[in-house]
């Protein structure tokens, strides 16, 4: 209000204009994490309730500016942009071996929902790897993170050592060629040092000719009979 003195007929206008208004955007740094509210257009001095919503899996860490309520209240002062700062839950992968002195294995930690991991299993020289403990047989793979989680690589001795005084079959080696006889109609495979198979046959005949690579020590295996170590020079 304001007082005067009348001294003569006076007219007076007052002068009105609309307050000021200011746009106010909320946004999420990812959306497929979660959402938010509280975006519009108010008036100074307005008071403004900001809220940020996660979805399943995933959880809200701050706003930008460094505020950690949720959900906050702002006053209008000017235009502003707030943004929900959003991450996935962590979940613990644990990688082991069922005997570590026969190969190792990688891949565990901490990681967020949803994010591919690649594990691996590396059978030492001498063993094979057989499989994880959930009957996946892939040396090498990749799992998608749900929830906490243990895979167990299960390897296996290859090579006794009663393997070389008590043969089932006759092994011979001639330049870069193995020679096995006497396994007629059975399953073989032969490994490198390393683990890798370089042959396979489902149904042999009573001899069997593998051609390694290079020279070294290879590994052979017959089904139903003892597993055999080999030299080629």
């Amino acid at each position: 209000p304001r007082l005067i003195t009348l001294t003569s007929d006076t007219t007076f206008i007052a002068q009105f204009e609309e307050d000021a208004r200011y746009n106010i955007t909320v946004s999420s740094n990812d959306t497929t994490m979660g959402t938010v509210s509280g975006s519009g257009i108010y008036y100074g001095g307005e008071q403004v309730v900001l809220t940020a919503l996660p979805r399943e899996h995933y959880h809200f860490v701050g706003w930008g500016d460094g505020n950690t309520q949720n959900p906050r209240t702002i006053t209008v002062v000017g235009d502003a942009d707030y943004t929900a700062v959003f991450e996935a839950d962590m979940f613990t992968i644990t990688v082991t071996a069922n005997d570590p002195t026969m190969g190792s294995v990688m891949g565990g930690g901490e990681y967020g929902y949803g994010t591919e991991v690649t594990i691996a299993a590396q059978p030492f020289a001498g063993f094979g790897f057989r499989g994880w403990s959930d009957g996946d047989t892939n040396r090498e793979r990749t799992i998608v993170v749900t929830e906490d989680a243990s895979y167990q690589a299960i390897f296996y001795d290859m090579v006794g050592i009663s393997d070389v005084d008590m043969p089932d079959y006759l092994v011979k080696v001639k330049h870069n060629i193995i020679h096995i006889e006497g396994v007629s109609q059975r399953r073989i495979a032969v490994y490198d040092i390393s683990g890798r198979r370089i042959a396979y046959i489902d149904q042999s005949p009573d001899t069997f000719l593998v051609t390694v690579p290079a020279t070294g020590v290879y590994l052979i295996q017959v089904e139903g009979m003892r597993a055999r170590k080999v030299v080629v020079y």
